[in-house]
């Protein structure tokens, strides 16, 4: 929202500046959008989170401000009170928000009691807009902490202080349910990866079958997990140390062969330990176990004799082919497997002599690979 320009030596530019503005997007269309994300929390059973109330924010502000940009403060006033009254009405009684989301409602609360007391629907969008302020500032202070938290995890990880780094990543992973929006991929991957290092530290606790649970837990989050190229054993103090904990592991896996939670646990470190057969042998043996393992499955996803892999390999000899059509073709549905293409791209980029080949490569490397890349670790 942009306050209106008086002094007249400035009157020419700001209408240059609402030539520019946005135009309204439809009411109707937005007011659903704010009324799916309430309802998607009710039909879970699911209290309201920081996270849900700033969607909701980042949703009417949407709307209201290039309304009131446009001229339209009323629209702007009396979107951002509906929005407010909505999630009042949904998640104001107790126990149907977290503490940090009940916080903020009341925030709303005081924000509609002082725009009631406003002469006119300027102020009183303007009473109402400091309340979404109010939630994207909560926010970031909340994920500054967890981001702050995850580093102090990583180091002590790294110094062998692994009770230090369990603690400091138990707290970020409790504030997951307050920091995520709706799609946990939009957020951070270094604030939901921090499960991953969480199953670090308990696994150089010998804490296996907490560490085994908490895998399967992170995968929620970082679905993609196995696609990023991290070395895991540089957040050990050494080498030796890793083989040692593998060494412990096998041997509590071999004590409880039917235990899919410790298998995939050991297929996991397997993976890390650059042993890609032994960890596919050990995802199998999950699956057996467990079928429709999810993380167990999402490794299975990268071997060589996966279906998945398989065709991606079909599709990769495709974009040499004579034929244009099926080039792009295969180009299309190389994009469309998203990061699990992007090992054997990798792969096809460094060996092949085939111009065309690595010409398509490399732009589908730099497309699929994106900005999370370094929050990753790669």
């Amino acid at each position: 929202m942009r306050r209106t320009l008086l002094l007249p030596l400035v009157m020419l530019a700001a209408a240059a500046l609402r030539a520019e503005v946005e135009p309204t997007p439809d009411e109707a269309k937005v007011r659903a959008r704010v009324d799916a994300l309430i309802a998607a929390y009710e039909k879970a059973g699911k209290p309201a989170t920081l996270g849900l109330l700033r969607e909701a924010a980042t949703v009417s502000i949407g709307f209201g401000a290039p309304a009131y940009n446009n001229g339209d403060h009323a629209a702007c006033h009396r979107f951002y009170h509906e929005s407010m009254q909505a999630l009042l009405k949904a998640f104001g009684g107790e126990g149907k928000a977290t503490p940090a989301a009940a916080r903020q409602l009341k925030v709303f609360l005081a924000c509609i009691a002082r725009a009631e007391k406003r002469p006119n629907v300027d102020d009183k969008a303007w009473a109402l807009r400091f309340g979404w302020d109010r939630t994207e500032v909560e926010w970031d202070l909340d994920l500054t902490k967890a981001a702050q938290l995850v580093q102090m995890s990583t180091h002590s990880l790294i110094r062998g202080h692994y009770d230090e780094a369990e603690s400091a990543g138990r707290e970020v992973y409790a504030a997951y349910a307050d920091l995520m929006p709706s799609d946990p991929s939009a957020a951070p991957l270094s604030i939901t990866s921090m499960g991953m290092t969480l199953t670090r530290a308990l696994f150089a606790q010998e804490k296996f079958e907490d560490a085994a649970k908490m895998l399967a837990e992170s995968f929620a989050f970082v679905p993609l997990w196995p696609t990023y190229d991290v070395n895991e054993l540089e957040y050990f103090k050494d080498p030796e140390t890793h083989a040692a904990l593998l060494k412990k592991l096998e041997a509590a896996a071999a004590k409880a062969p039917e235990d899919a939670g410790l298998r995939r646990l050991l297929g996991h470190e397997y993976f890390n330990s650059q042993n890609p057969a032994q960890a596919q042998a050990e995802f199998l043996k999950v699956l057996e176990l467990s079928p429709g393992d999810p993380v167990a499955a999402a490794y299975r996803k990268l071997a060589a004799d996966s279906p998945e892999q398989k065709q991606i390999a079909a599709w990769i000899r495709q974009m040499g082919s004579e034929d244009f059509d099926q080039r792009a073709a295969a180009s299309k549905h190389l994009e469309a497997q998203g990061r699990w293409a992007l090992a054997a791209l990798k792969k096809e980029f460094k060996r092949t002599q085939d111009p065309e080949i690595r010409t398509r490569c490399l732009d589908l490397l730099k497309k699929l690979s994106g900005d999370r890349e370094a929050d990753a670790g790669e």
